[in-house]
């Protein structure tokens, strides 16, 4: 069995598709069926691994699925029967150890880092890294909370919630107490961009970002020094010049949305300043007047440039 240094090496290599390569390498067999109440399994007789995967799962949660029992194998440890409720929820030693393996296969630390450039760290940011590598939004939030320090955070947390019930909290060093986690919920809900921001008692900022999915609800909570906390964030960014550019049009602003969308897949492969003049250059013409100067405007493009940074690809 090739041993956990040579795993995460290979799979950083192979980003995005480092737990697919590293069962390839080792000769795992891998099956993707339909499972009822469970997300999969791995059994191993003599030197022989078979992972059996949940194919009605989404595929993000179908890959984290492979990289956890990957996980299993290459740390020796006692696969269970993976349930099919939210992953990171497990206060098991083994279960959290496989987690935390699983999440450096899919989201290798250097491009964490080469994405969350600057704190805070937001929504739009982990949506980003989501898309980037395949994965949940919320796998991302775990990651980013694990590698709080090196990303320029003094802590974080993600806390999961179901309905209005706190299904789990993750976090290596910060408490989070439920009542204070769920109000810090209401006030992201509340405010600009999805994220609230208020001071600690210890002199910091506290920094609480909402990231929903259709299936789950998840607040990242991060804690910033507060010359760092206090910036507005990217959503926060958006929001405002949204306001300003659309200026209560909903068709307007409907059109740029569409074109926005239309371009996602070019985007994917370009930096973001070519992806820029390539979108003005494909759909700018078609606005005229005050929609036409507003989107030409410093601060329109700045709108756009910041929709376009949640595809485009990083520069090495």
């Amino acid at each position: 069995m090739m041993d956990l240094l040579e795993a995460l090496v290979i799979a950083k290599e192979n980003f995005p598709k480092g737990p697919e390569a590293v069962a390839a390498r080792i000769g795992v067999e891998v099956c993707s069926k339909p499972l009822t109440g469970c997300a999969g399994w791995c059994i191993q007789n003599n030197n022989i691994a078979r992972i059996s995967i949940n194919s009605t799962m989404p595929s993000v949660r179908q890959r984290f699925t492979l990289a956890h029992e990957l996980a299993h194998l290459l740390l020796g440890s006692k696969s269970e029967v993976q349930s099919d409720a939210d992953f990171f929820g497990s206060n098991e030693g083994e279960e959290k150890a496989a987690d935390r393996v699983a999440a450096e296969m899919l989201l290798p630390k250097k491009e964490v880092q080469r994405i969350a450039t600057a704190p805070p760290v937001d929504a739009a940011t982990i949506r980003k890294l989501a898309n980037k590598a395949n994965v949940s939004p919320v796998m991302v939030a775990c990651r980013v909370a694990e590698l709080a320090q090196p990303l320029g955070l003094i802590n974080a947390a993600v806390v999961n919630f179901n309905g209005d019930k706190i299904a789990w909290i993750w976090s290596k060093t910060l408490t989070v107490p439920h009542e204070k986690a769920r109000t810090l919920l209401r006030h992201a809900r509340e405010a600009t961009g999805g994220t609230f921001q208020e001071p600690s008692r210890s002199g910091e900022t506290i920094v609480a970002s909402v990231i929903d999915s259709p299936i789950q609800t998840c607040l990242f909570i991060q804690v910033l020094p507060v010359s760092i906390g206090n910036a507005k964030s990217r959503d926060q960014i958006l929001v405002e010049l949204g306001k300003w550019l659309f200026e209560g049009s909903a068709s307007f602003r409907g059109q740029v949305n569409g074109c926005l969308s239309n371009f996602k897949a070019t985007a994917k492969n370009e930096d973001i300043n070519t992806a820029l003049r390539l979108f003005n250059e494909k759909y700018i013409g078609r606005w005229t007047g005050a929609n036409g100067d507003r989107v030409r405007d410093p601060r329109g493009q700045k709108f756009l440039r910041l929709r376009l940074e949640e595809w485009t690809r990083s520069v090495e």
